[in-house]
C-alpha cells in the first residue's frame, strides 16, 4: 500500500486498480488499510476509485471505499447501479458496507437501497440487520415507515422492535459541533454494553471528515465498529457506522 502512495499518474492508477483486484473477497466489514489509506487521501483516490466504478474486476471494492468517503453525489450514484455479477472475475460482497454508511439518505436511491435490503431477500448475509441501524440511527418517519414494513414481515424480530422503539422516541438528530461528544452518544444506539472504549479520530487531509473505531463490550460478547463522521457549518455529522464481526467469548 505504502508503494501506492509513491506513483504518479497512469502508475498510480494501474497500481490501484492491481492492489482492488488482488484483494481477496471478503464479506466481513472490518476496515482494512487500504479503505483507511483512501479515505484520509480522498482527494488524490477518490478520482480514480470513480473511474473504476463499472470496471467489473474491481467495482465491490470501489463502492465499499466510495461509501465510506460518504460524499453524498457518490452514495446517490452508486445506490442506483446494477449489483456486482456473481459471474465478475472477482466478486465482492459490498452490500452491507454501502448500507452501514446510509444514516443520513438523501436521495430516493438511497432509501430504495436501504429498503431493498431489509424487505428483499439478498444474496448477502447480514445485510438486513446493517441497513436497520442505518435507518434506526437516521430516526426519520421515512425510516419509521421501513422499519413497519419489516415488522409485518417478522413481527418477533427484536431488532427491528428496538429500532422502531428508538425512532417513536423522535431522538434528537446525530450531529453536534464536539466530535468526542457525537461518538459518546452514537455508542450506546449501537448496542448494549457495560464498558465502551474510543480510538483517536482519523481525519481526512482536509480535515472535514474523520473516522473513529468503538469497541463494545457486553458479557460474552465484545464488538467493534467504525463510524464516519462529516462537518458541515461547523457541526459534525454521523453519516455512517460500519460494523466488524462480533467477538463471542464463552465462560
Amino acid at each position: 500500500m505504502q508503494a501506492i502512495l509513491t506513483l504518479t499518474g497512469d502508475d498510480f492508477k494501474q497500481g490501484l486498480r492491481e492492489l482492488l483486484a488482488g484483494q481477496e473477497a471478503d464479506s466481513q466489514l472490518k476496515l482494512g488499510h487500504l479503505e483507511k489509506t483512501a479515505f484520509q487521501w480522498e482527494a488524490r483516490f477518490r478520482p480514480v476509485l470513480l473511474a473504476f466504478v463499472n470496471d467489473p474486476l474491481v467495482t465491490g471494492r470501489v463502492r465499499e471505499v466510495l461509501a465510506l468517503i460518504g460524499m453524498p453525489e457518490d452514495l446517490r450514484m452508486i445506490t442506483s447501479l446494477a449489483l456486482p455479477s456473481l459471474n465478475a472475475p472477482v466478486y465482492h460482497p459490498c452490500l452491507a458496507c454501502i448500507a452501514a454508511e446510509l444514516v443520513r439518505p438523501d436521495d430516493d436511491s438511497e432509501w430504495s437501497f436501504l429498503r431493498d435490503c431489509v424487505i428483499n431477500a439478498s444474496r448477502e448475509g447480514g445485510v438486513e440487520i446493517v441497513a436497520i441501524q442505518s435507518l434506526k440511527l437516521n430516526g426519520s418517519p421515512r425510516s419509521e415507515a421501513i422499519l413497519q414494513v419489516a415488522k409485518r414481515k417478522n413481527p418477533d424480530w427484536s431488532v427491528v422492535q428496538d429500532a422502531l422503539a428508538y425512532v417513536r422516541s423522535k431522538p434528537v438528530p446525530l450531529e453536534g459541533p464536539s466530535l468526542t461528544a457525537l461518538a459518546k452518544r452514537v455508542a450506546p444506539l449501537l448496542m448494549k454494553a457495560d464498558s465502551s472504549r474510543f480510538g483517536r479520530p482519523r481525519f481526512n487531509e482536509s480535515g472535514d471528515k474523520a473516522l473513529i473505531d468503538f469497541t463494545l463490550s457486553a458479557p460474552g460478547d465484545r464488538s467493534t465498529y467504525t463510524a464516519t463522521f462529516h462537518k458541515a457549518n461547523g457541526l459534525w455529522v454521523l453519516r455512517g457506522v460500519r460494523p466488524a464481526v462480533s467477538v463471542i467469548t464463552i465462560n
